[in-house]
């Protein structure tokens, strides 16, 4: 995959989480009372017993991260 910001290549890997859902929130959105992301899309899976996590590529040049948010591996 070719990064969308410099066109460099783009190396193959996973975003992982430790303890909690992996969760977007949009910038205007802030949390509830500080502490939960109540307007929140979970990303990957594996929550329960599981590690979060999904799927992603990187660019190892600018940083930019992509990643699907309903696949995980």
């Amino acid at each position: 995959m070719k990064c969308p910001k410099c066109n460099s290549d783009m190396r193959r890997g996973k975003l992982l989480g430790d303890r909690y859902a992996i969760k977007w929130m949009n910038e205007e959105d802030k949390l509830f009372l500080g502490l939960w992301a109540t307007r929140s899309v979970k990303v990957g899976s594996g929550m329960g017993f599981g590690r979060p996590r999904a799927n992603g590529y990187r660019c190892e040049r600018c940083g930019i991260i992509v990643i699907d948010e309903r696949q995980a591996y």
